[in-house]
């Protein structure tokens, strides 16, 4: 019994720190700060995922459970790839490209998303 309060307090404790070490490193950031919450978030369900396997809480689960644990970092890769697009178009207006080019191929990226 006592481990378990000892694992709440550390979980507790984890779980405040994360919120700390969140807000110390957004203001890291510059300009890119659109994108800490989203790497926070992808950071959470990876590191979360792990230790759900490193303590074998998967142990027994069905098939379904399992590719849905395998299949989740192709989704929070799909996640981080739209904040990488914003970085990208950043830096297309930094470079001076005309705005009709920048829209054409916004225009472009998104018929092609929507539809595959």
């Amino acid at each position: 019994m006592l481990a378990n309060y000892l694992f709440c307090a550390l979980a507790g404790t984890t779980w405040y720190f994360q919120f700390f070490f969140y807000t110390m490193g957004e203001t890291q950031m510059g300009k890119y700060k659109f994108s800490s919450w989203t790497l926070h978030m992808a950071s959470i369900i990876i590191f979360s995922s792990l230790w759900g396997i490193g303590l074998k809480e998967w142990k027994g689960a069905g098939p379904q459970a399992g590719w849905l644990l395998a299949f989740s970092p192709f989704l929070v890769s799909w996640d981080q790839l739209w904040s990488a697009t914003e970085i990208i178009w950043d830096w297309r207006i930094r470079l001076g490209v005309p705005a009709e080019i920048q829209n054409s191929i916004t225009a472009a990226l998104l018929g092609e998303v929507l539809q595959s």
